[in-house]
């Protein structure tokens, strides 16, 4: 059995009845103004017109209030019980239950705290209990997809860590066997290249221009024609990568 006190099983904010005063200073979010508020007020129960006019909504909404009595949309009372008849100011009230659903119907966009729990709040006025009950089940059930499809992810990755792993363990152990060249043997392979197309332009002194060498773009032909079938010696990867070997000088 649980018996650990829960502080959500009341609202500070509530009461069982207010003054319509007491109600609005709730409604505007100035409960922490309201001994203020009261001392100010003294037995007036509506606020003169600047009276407070860093709060001008408190006049209005007690105003709404007083409306809604006067012409039966709000059940009032004496002192907490309802009655009929006409109540003096100083002792009229409105009950808790009554005045949440006045403004459930008159004012489905204000959802003051003291009237409307969390869940309220948050859920738009056309929605009932019961749709909000499936489309919180369909919540749940797609967050329950996604913890699963999450801790697939997780599993997934550290397979693909692991794999990766072996490809560079793997990568390593061809780089110092020379099957594949490393970035460093690429580079110097790089220069190479760069260096033999340097003495075939004549660039170095020493070196006459090649004959043979019309230009580049003809010198790629040639090696392509002769050597094509040969793997990166095509003339599309000529094209890229003699340019890159001679930015690496």
């Amino acid at each position: 059995m649980d018996t650990q006190y829960n502080p959500k099983s009341c609202n500070v904010l509530e009461k069982s009845f207010y003054t319509p005063l007491e109600a609005v200073i709730r409604w505007c979010g100035l409960f922490e103004q309201e001994e203020y508020i009261l001392s100010i007020m003294g037995d007036d129960w509506l606020p003169k017109v600047n009276q407070f006019p860093q709060w001008p909504c408190l006049r209005n909404n007690v105003g709404k209030i007083q409306d809604a009595i006067r012409n039966g949309d709000l059940d009032h009372g004496r002192d907490g019980i309802t009655v009929s008849d006409h109540v003096a100011p100083s002792r009229l009230t409105v009950r808790h239950s009554d005045i949440k659903e006045w403004m459930a119907k008159y004012f489905p966009d204000q959802k003051p705290a003291f009237l409307f729990d969390e869940i309220e709040r948050s859920t738009h006025s056309a929605i009932n209990a019961e749709t909000f009950m499936i489309v919180q089940a369909d919540r749940d059930a797609l967050k329950a997809r996604l913890d699963i499809g999450d801790s697939k992810y997780q599993v997934l990755q550290k397979e693909n860590s692991l794999l990766q792993k072996k490809v560079n363990n793997l990568t390593s152990k061809l780089e110092s066997a020379g099957r594949i060249p490393g970035v460093r043997s690429e580079s110097s392979y790089q220069k190479l290249v760069a260096v033999l197309l340097k003495c075939i332009v004549g660039e170095i002194p020493g070196f006459k221009k090649s004959p043979s060498f019309e230009s580049e773009a003809k010198l790629i032909e040639i090696i392509s024609d002769n050597y094509g079938e040969h793997e990166g010696l095509s003339q599309s990867t000529l094209t890229h990568k003699i340019p890159k070997c001679k930015r690496s000088l």
